[in-house]
């Protein structure tokens, strides 16, 4: 990204290149070209969401996305979800600090010695 300084050299350089009858009509173009880029990224959004939705793949996103937070939850992250859903604490924290909605609901067992 352009520093303050930066940018400042190249506005004088466009204005000297180019005159400054031209440094307002091309800022206002940038302006209506964000304007309809902006209404064409809310157009593919919309439309993403009513294919999700017509297709049923938001709860197959959402199995995804709960089977890869058990996924990438630690042993030690494994262990403190089963000690607060023994204690009746319900989820806990992930180590990124979002409430995990995977909690273990069955006691893990765990074999320390070598056979």
């Amino acid at each position: 990204m352009l520093g303050s300084t930066e940018l400042l050299i190249v506005v004088i350089i466009a204005v000297v290149l180019f005159g400054g009858s031209w440094l307002p009509k091309a800022a206002r173009n940038l302006g209506r070209a964000k304007v309809e880029v902006d209404k064409a990224q809310e157009q593919f959004n919309e439309a993403k969401a009513q294919v999700i939705e017509a297709t049923g793949l938001e709860k197959a996103d959402e199995a995804l996305r709960k089977a890869n937070r058990a996924l990438n939850t630690t042993p030690q992250g494994m262990m403190k979800n089963a000690a607060a859903s023994a204690l009746g604490g319900g989820a806990s924290k992930t180590p990124g600090g979002d409430t995990d909605p995977v909690a273990l609901d069955e006691t893990v067992n765990v074999d320390f010695t070598d056979d």
